[in-house]
């Protein structure tokens, strides 16, 4: 009795002291779907998602939340385990059903009602995969908005179910993460046919978004260019991700998508073979063409991630995308290797700048305009150091001269060991100095976990970045080192 008096004080004085208690329901509403909507699938797992958290705070909060369907549409099928249900309640444990649901997510689709889910797939060899596939059938057949699939390529039974999942629920599925990876022996056994299959099948026609991940030795056959694949057309297709070291028509160099919006690419390191770069290369601008428009525009692309060894070639991939918006790209070596990478970097920044004349023309011939004249964004994810930011400082500086100025810089935070082959500056004093004269150049300046805004007395700042879901549509896909 005495308890329940003094939570009840507790709540009454909490509701007096925190305005967020005094907000309408609604407006709460709004607040837990747009944090909820911005959370990485990651957090579900480990059951640390915005909503459980928030209905612990009160009864009130609980209340919302638990009438909230649509934050409640993350399920999980993993290793089935012999749990007792209301229909089959036997007395020993060992003779209780395999489920592949836990308590959790059954709860879960319980509280989700109607609403479309978001499912993840494990199909591990190690698992009871018909009882897995069973249930999601039998769950998930018109109810799957998101689908998360990772699938041991050791496993001939778990690959042969990748596409009943994809085909039998076509008829809602609007995204679809497809990782195959094999941790033991990083074997390719089974993917090329499995790839080959999800192209050729009857692909989700309303299918907004595709990602694929594929950890396995690489591809380096390029003597079929001339064998003529058949094209898959996905109107309504605006994100995909690659994760590979497979050619682009191995994996999503087959699609057309005339409404494309967001291209990654992460080509893993370790593929040295200059035709096999430009057997990579020839095939995405192949992709890019075929997406293009009816009138020969150039396609509908406004964010483009690269990372990986056709970075090579972003002078031919950015001629191309002259619509890009935001550009990210990561190096996948350490600034103390040598000036050789150094060299490299500055080369593929300086394709983002006007090119002036040389010695050989006339100084009457205009400088040729820069690549990307709509870029805004500049998300160049290596490490701080003055040479680094002394490129991006010369960069911005010359397209803002030319009258296309960028608007937002991004870089990792400064070396967490000081290096003197790196001409790092003796105090940290240098730094805000470096990052003060880049920020002049654009309105907003990310260094790690620091952001330079404009302040209303006209003075730069240095103060905590809000803390933000990984670059790229797709957090975990690219790894930042």
């Amino acid at each position: 009795m005495l308890h329940d008096q003094l939570r009840q004080v507790d709540e009454k004085r909490n509701e007096a002291l925190a305005p967020v208690s005094r907000l309408p329901d609604d407006i709460l509403r709004l607040i837990i779907q747009h944090g909820h909507d911005d959370e990485p699938l990651e957090v579900y797992p480990i059951g640390t998602s915005l909503v459980r958290r928030v209905s612990h705070m009160s009864r009130r909060w609980r209340a919302i939340v638990l009438d909230m369907a649509s934050v409640w549409t993350y399920v999980r099928f993993s290793n089935p385990t012999h749990s007792a249900d209301e229909d089959f309640k036997p007395i020993h444990p060992c003779y209780r059903r395999p489920r592949a649901l836990n308590d959790t997510y059954t709860c879960n689709l319980e509280r989700s009602k109607e609403s479309l889910l978001k499912v993840e797939l494990l199909l591990s060899p190690y698992y009871l995969l018909s009882t897995i596939m069973k249930e999601y059938l039998q769950i998930c057949l018109i109810r799957v908005a998101v689908l998360n699939l990772s699938v041991h390529t050791s496993s001939p039974e778990g690959l042969n179910a990748v596409i009943p999942c994809i085909t039998h629920t076509r008829k809602t599925l609007r995204c679809v993460r497809l990782r195959l990876h094999d941790p033991l022996s990083h074997r390719d056994t089974g993917i090329p046919d499995t790839i080959g299959a999800l192209l050729a099948c009857d692909l989700p026609r309303l299918l907004e978004e595709l990602h694929l991940t594929l950890f396995s030795s690489p591809s380096l056959d390029v003597a079929d260019a001339e064998v003529q694949l058949p094209h898959v057309l996905l109107a309504e297709l605006r994100i995909i991700s690659c994760t590979s070291t497979r050619r682009a028509r191995d994996t999503f160099g087959r699609l057309v998508a005339p409404k494309l919006e967001s291209l990654s690419l992460d080509v893993r390191a370790g593929i040295d073979s200059y035709e096999w770069q430009e057997a990579y290369i020839t095939e995405l601008l192949e992709f890019l063409a075929s997406s293009s428009g009816s009138y020969g525009d150039s396609p509908p692309v406004k964010q483009l991630t690269i990372q990986g060894a056709i970075l090579n070639g972003l002078e031919r991939i950015l001629l191309v995308l002259s619509r890009i918006e935001v550009f990210r790209s990561t190096f996948n070596y350490d600034w103390i290797i040598g000036e050789e990478q150094k060299l490299e970097y500055a080369r593929v920044l300086n394709k983002l700048v006007p090119t002036e004349y040389s010695a050989s023309e006339s100084e009457d011939v205009p400088p040729r305009p820069p690549l990307c004249p709509k870029l805004k964004v500049l998300e160049s994810l290596s490490l701080a150091t003055p040479r680094h930011i002394q490129w991006l400082t010369t960069l911005a500086a010359r397209r803002c001269s030319w009258g296309n100025p960028l608007t937002r810089i991004r870089i990792h935070g400064w070396p967490p060991v000081p290096n003197p082959t790196l001409g790092m500056p003796a105090i940290p004093s240098e730094q805000y100095r470096l990052e003060k004269e880049l920020a002049k150049e654009v309105e907003v300046l990310e260094c790690g976990e620091f952001r330079w805004e404009w302040n209303e007395g006209g003075r730069w700042r240095r103060e905590p970045r809000v803390k933000q879901k990984a670059w790229g549509k797709d957090p975990g896909w690219f790894l930042l080192w």
